[in-house]
């Protein structure tokens, strides 16, 4: 009948990308449910992938054969069934939504971070195989575009031409999904992609201004006000498509900028943002942990019948944040079940 598999590993979405390569359709369910098959019951969570036998273009015995490959390459757990008719959740339930493969392209060259655009394409290329296509070229049209669904904007954006400009607006209104980082998330909100405020971080005190001070403690001052290098504990919404695969109700992202989302008046945009107290290591000051208090990191919101996705922190940092890319991957691979 079919093969499950949840997104608890690192590498699961390595098997989905490899079994679309083939041309193998998976979806992903929206709600966990009971698995049972004749080696025990499991409870399944949000985003278990789902490949059924048939309507796919490999036979059955070799779907199976590349399945045990790729869970032996992998760590991933898969089970398989005999039978679609589960406890709560059918294997033909509506729940069970299909996805797109990932075609992804990251706008790169001058004006872009080079430390985050290459851990991204360390990521998707060494880690996960994915092959991802970079541009650099400041003019673009939109039949260059028409090659990717997921376009990459790495904490900056290259000097584009005003076509370039309009022939990604045109792309994602299309359907295409656009996931910015860092400083690019600017670039989004003021070409119209997103609505997005921000908040500027305390450097001086408005009564400390006319107080004289020493030439020589001038940068040390400076310094204790930036938010440079800390980790902060965010609140994780584990029932939205960024965060299946992740059970835990908080987690642990490092913010080396000084960019803060406000709240958005729409709940349900902000899957990740910053607890009361979020300091967990580094220094903080008390008034900028005032400003990153319950203040969103990530937002989702459509743009027409596109995504645009903006993450304030860098989530693959130095890659060896694991526990953040996944939430960066699920971007790519979840975007449709938003």
């Amino acid at each position: 009948m079919g093969y499950v598999f949840e997104n608890r590993e690192f590498y699961a979405p390595k098997v989905v990308y490899e079994l679309q390569r083939k041309g193998i359709r998976v979806s992903a369910t929206n709600r966990p449910f009971q698995f049972k098959n004749e080696e025990g019951e499991w409870t399944m969570g949000y985003g278990t992938y789902q490949v059924l036998t048939h309507n796919q273009p490999l036979p059955s015995d070799v779907l199976y054969a590349t399945l045990d490959e790729l869970a032996k390459n992998t760590g991933v757990d898969i089970y398989s069934a005999n039978t679609g008719l589960m406890a709560d959740v059918d294997f033909g339930s509506p729940a069970f939504k299909p996805l797109e493969q990932p075609k992804v392209a990251m706008l790169v060259g001058r004006g872009v971070s080079i430390p985050e655009s290459g851990e991204i394409w360390f990521l998707l290329d060494k880690r996960f195989q994915m092959r991802p296509v970079l541009i650099e070229n400041p003019s673009l049209t939109g039949k260059d575009l028409k090659a990717y669904n997921v376009i990459i904007l790495a904490n900056g954006v290259p000097n584009l031409t005003k076509g370039t400009e309009t022939a990604l607006k045109e792309w994602v209104a299309a359907g295409g999904v656009l996931i910015a980082t860092g400083k690019a998330s600017a670039w989004a909100g003021k070409q119209g992609l997103i609505s997005l405020k921000t908040k500027e971080t305390l450097l001086e005190k408005a009564d400390s201004l006319s107080v004289y001070r020493s030439f020589a403690d001038k940068a040390e001052a400076k310094a204790g006000k930036l938010i440079k290098g800390v980790i902060l504990n965010c609140h994780l919404d584990k029932t939205h498509p960024l965060a299946w695969g992740l059970d835990q109700d908080e987690i642990a992202v490092i913010k080396t900028n000084d960019i803060i989302f406000q709240k958005d008046r729409d709940p349900y945009v902000s899957p990740l943002y910053y607890t009361k107290k979020p300091l967990l290591s580094g220094f903080l000051s008390a008034d900028n942990a005032n400003l990153l208090r319950e203040e969103p990191a990530i937002m989702v919101k459509p743009y027409r019948s596109g995504k645009v996705i903006v993450f304030a922190d860098d989530m693959n940092f130095r890659s060896y944040f694991f526990g953040t890319s996944k939430l960066f991957m699920n971007a790519l691979f979840y975007n449709k079940c938003m």
